[in-house]
């Protein structure tokens, strides 16, 4: 082989090796939210709750979940993924990120020096116990028609919410 094809070759591996995160980059998907007392549709009592939430995909087509808040007024009963609804609108329970109503993604939901971390996956096999479609979870996510919904003693119909926007 001469050099002017290893040159041929080279650089057409150099090209493809360049391109695959790309790829990659491009196949996934990212969804974040503002996480706040003030998004809720009705009184919140005892709360300076605020935070963030980010939701992505997977390689395997799941998704994961990352948020954070703090100024909570108490534990936290449950964390949920709601939809389909604008952010005037309250919407059902899609999945429970922690807590109540079983199942949830990412089991307890602990506030650890008055901040709550949660991180975890949304799986097919999440998805097949609560009877919801992957299809209706990202119908939903892809018009900024879900949001983040939690729940405390205090405020038992939500102490923070956040609209998830495709970014």
């Amino acid at each position: 082989m001469n050099t002017r094809h290893r040159i041929l070759i080279l650089a057409v591996l150099v090209a493809l090796m360049l391109a695959l995160p790309v790829t990659a980059f491009a196949r996934k998907r990212v969804w974040k939210g503002r996480l706040t007392t003030g998004a809720e549709l009705h009184e919140v009592v005892g709360s300076r709750a605020a935070g963030s939430v980010v939701v992505t995909t997977n390689p395997d087509g799941t998704l994961h979940f990352l948020m954070q808040v703090r100024g909570l007024s108490g534990s936290v009963s449950g964390v949920t993924l709601n939809g389909p609804a604008t952010p005037a609108e309250d919407a059902p329970v899609l999945i429970t990120l922690c807590g109540a109503p079983p199942p949830s993604a990412a089991g307890n939901c602990n506030v650890v020096d008055g901040i709550l971390t949660l991180e975890g996956n949304i799986t097919s096999n999440l998805m097949a116990q609560t009877g919801v479609t992957g299809a209706a979870i990202f119908n939903a996510l892809n018009n900024d028609q879900a949001y983040v919904n939690i729940v405390t003693a205090l405020n038992p119909a939500g102490e923070a919410r956040g609209q998830l926007i495709r970014q």
